[in-house]
């Protein structure tokens, strides 16, 4: 059995310990295997008459073993013996369990009231393959309620087609009530009815769009050879106030008479109005103010850098050597005129030596 059978048949019936276990991996108990005579351990007994001969045979038994099979493959044999390997790893005292130990483990625990017994490794496995089980079982369960409510909704409709079928069938004046009902429908002054009605409508339609292509085209006008060429001109008029600044203001002004984001055509005048007046002066009023700080700060700037020209005339007026010093002043020093003949030089050195 699959494991997709054994899960449907655990969730159409989740009392049955048959099927619990068939989900598990375990055959199920029966009766048969529980009143089964035990083999008796003497059932493959030699008879009597073997019995003496059985001593014989197995004292020959090794040497026939020892001649066929040297002693040396023993470790072979051994080393060629497949590894164990399994889905887990286990610790005892930060120590690695032997897994031969862990391989030979069986465990037993109670399942739906029932003893189940089964190793361990296997138990891991089942653990491990739980959650694509439980996507399993849930993708079914969902196909599951959507089939039940397809079927109920067919079902619905059935009763009450039925239900109709019934009441005209059982009612003679409905039946009549309702075959009026389909002749006037259907007849040829309601279809040219209904066709004009949905012409008519169809014409409405369009003239509201045409409508709304008019007034689009008047707000794209306005904005384009109104709006736009004022802005500029405020902008470009007053150079120290933002375009962030004039715009935030204008939002501001026009919120009262913006409806989903545009000005209605019939607000136009006014706007443009307010444009050339109100929003004009504000801009002129913050470059009035703004050029005052502008002249404020350069008036500072100046007077700060006269004050700073002022002090470094000071400061290298107070470091100048004067006569009173004893240094020799370039005013009342004389020019030292260079001799041009040997004699004029020494005469020169001795006035300096005589002190003259």
């Amino acid at each position: 059995m699959s494991d997709t059978t054994a899960v449907e048949t655990y969730l159409k019936n989740p009392n049955d310990p048959d099927a619990f276990a068939n989900w598990l991996g375990v055959a199920p108990a029966t009766e048969d295997d529980d009143d089964a005579a035990p083999v008796s351990a003497d059932a493959d007994a030699p008879l009597a008459d073997d019995a003496e001969e059985a001593p014989e045979a197995e004292a020959e038994a090794p040497d026939a073993e020892a001649a066929d099979a040297p002693e040396a493959d023993a470790p072979e044999a051994e080393a060629k013996a497949d590894p164990i390997t399994l889905p887990f790893q286990a610790t005892a005292n930060d120590d690695a369990v032997d897994p031969a130990l862990l391989a030979a483990m069986t465990v037993t625990f109670k399942a739906d009231g029932k003893e189940v017994q089964m190793p361990l490794a296997d138990v891991v496995r089942r653990a491990q393959s739980e959650p694509a089980a439980q996507r399993q079982v849930r993708m079914v369960a969902q196909q599951r309620d959507e089939a039940e409510q397809k079927y109920q909704d067919i079902a619905a409709e059935r009763d009450e087609v039925r239900a109709h079928a019934l009441a005209i069938l059982r009612d003679p004046d409905l039946y009549l009530a309702l075959r009026q009902q389909v002749e006037e429908y259907d007849s040829p002054a309601a279809r040219a009815e209904r066709a004009e009605r949905t012409l008519a409508e169809e014409r409405d339609r369009q003239a509201k769009e045409a409508e709304q292509q008019k007034v689009q085209a008047k707000i794209q006008t306005f904005a384009a050879e109104v709006v736009a060429p004022t802005l500029e001109s405020i902008l470009s008029a007053n150079p120290l106030v933002s375009e962030q600044e004039i715009l935030g203001q204008f939002y501001a002004d026009t919120a009262a008479i913006t409806r989903h984001g545009v000005i209605p055509p019939q607000y136009h005048e006014e706007l443009a109005a307010y444009l050339k007046r109100d929003l004009a002066a504000f801009a002129a009023e913050r470059q009035q103010t703004y050029a005052a700080r502008e002249r404020r700060a350069d008036a500072e700037a100046r007077k700060t850098q006269v004050e700073r020209q002022k002090l470094k005339n000071q400061t290298a007026g107070a470091a100048k050597p004067t006569a009173l010093t004893g240094a020799p002043s370039i005013a009342t020093t004389e020019r030292q005129v260079k001799p041009k003949t040997l004699k004029q030089a020494q005469a020169g050195a001795l006035s300096v030596l005589l002190g003259q």
